[in-house]
């Protein structure tokens, strides 16, 4: 038997695994209900061996568009902006990405060795109220709620509570957010205030570790155009809407936040300000793999990296990755191949788990929403994996 044919066999088995599941146990999965309160076990959740890697990149999605996009400038009273004003990459950096070409002078003269914690003193960061506001996805919902597939259900999110609730099986973190039925039977997920995590500079009290995630802000600045005419960029967020199939059963429609876009090739391109990868390193491993899960959510999307000098700060090296070389880079055979925790970050893992976690919490939610008085819900995966969705008292 080949190793492809055994691929196959490793693939068909998931999926009859998945469709097989069923509320009570799954796979050595238990649950139980306590206290009004369910929990589920999903430790055991079926996924391909942890040393499985595929020539091509897994996709989360299948049937993915970009319904609409829209701008929105804080503290503008008009929420949903038709005229966008799309964040675009420079020419330079543009031409520099279709070239491949790494020590390119318009590069290294215009931006290599630039000081990205320039500005970090004046630097004032969005309200985490904004960062996490569900006012345009749902508004965007109500636009084209008629067009979704009624025979499905829909997971309304913001896109960075979708790569958390991912992320669950490669991080020692607990994920909590509030999902609410809405009374199509779609499912709103939106931010849990009461266990809300730091979230980057907008939470870190640290000064250090604060102008380290600044300095991700300042190379978008550096690398995109303005948006307005004054020269100034801040506080004007680009959002892509999009719409996704996970499986026969459930659609994604999430709003996602876009750093800029690169009108040479059409597509959104992620920026990303980081020291250079060791491999070797777990922090980074989880990284890497939390960029290709970004990317990969949207139809047409790609990074670009700038590397910078962990003493200075200053940027030494640009690089454009594709989604597939964000896969090579993590599914290294020599790293996914050696034992270690957290699954060895391999994305096929992370594919496997997406689908499983969605079907479990799905067929739960529209089991409990038709059993208690409650339609919202507080849905926690803490560290071991295990799931718990309780009731949230309507009076609350």
């Amino acid at each position: 038997m080949t190793a492809s044919e055994k691929d196959d066999i490793t693939v068909d088995y998931l999926a009859k695994s998945l469709n097989e599941l069923r509320l009570d146990k799954t796979n050595g999965n238990s649950s139980s209900l306590k206290k009004g309160k369910l929990v589920v076990s999903c430790k055991n959740f079926p996924h391909a061996h942890v040393g499985r890697v595929t020539e091509k990149s897994p996709s989360l999605l299948t049937d993915c568009e970009e319904v609409h996009n829209c701008s929105y400038v804080v503290g503008d009273s008009k929420m949903w902006d038709a005229t966008s004003n799309k964040p675009k990459l420079k020419p330079e950096v543009c031409d520099y990405i279709k070239s491949s070409n790494w020590k390119s002078p318009a590069i290294r003269d215009s931006f290599v060795g630039f000081d990205l914690t320039k500005g970090y003193d004046e630097y004032v960061p969005l309200p985490r109220d904004i960062l996490n506001s569900v006012d345009i996805l749902t508004e965007a919902y109500e636009r084209y709620e008629k067009a979704l597939n009624k025979d499905k259900t829909t997971f309304i999110s913001l896109r960075h509570h979708l790569i958390d609730i991912i992320m669950c099986p490669f991080q020692n973190e607990p994920v909590s957010l509030i999902m609410t039925v809405l009374p199509d039977k779609n499912i709103l997920i939106s931010v849990d205030k009461s266990k809300s995590k730091p979230n980057g500079i907008h939470d870190v009290a640290n000064p250090h570790a604060r102008k380290i995630c600044y300095t991700g802000f300042a190379l978008e600045d550096l690398l995109t155009e303005p948006t307005n005419s004054s020269g100034v960029s801040d506080h004007e967020l680009f959002y892509s809407i999009v719409r996704g199939s996970v499986d026969n059963d459930i659609d994604l429609f999430f709003q996602a936040e876009i750093d800029s876009i690169n009108t040479t090739t059409d597509t959104y391109t992620e920026i990303k300000s980081s020291v250079h990868f060791r491999m070797s390193n777990t922090y980074h491993r989880r990284k890497l793999l939390r960029m290709w899960i970004q990317t990969t959510l949207l139809p047409k999307s790609d990074l670009l990296i700038g590397f910078r000098n962990c003493y200075s700060n200053e940027l030494e090296q640009l690089k454009a990755y594709k989604i597939q070389d964000i896969y090579n880079k993590v599914s290294n055979r020599s790293l996914v191949n050696k034992p270690g925790k957290f699954y060895r970050f391999n994305p096929n893992i992370a594919n496997d788990w997406f689908h499983y976690i969605f079907k479990v919490i799905r067929i739960h939610l529209l089991s409990m929403s038709q059993e208690t008085p409650s339609k919202s819900f507080k849905v926690l995966i803490d560290a071991n994996l295990t799931l718990s969705i309780q009731p949230i008292s309507p009076s609350t």
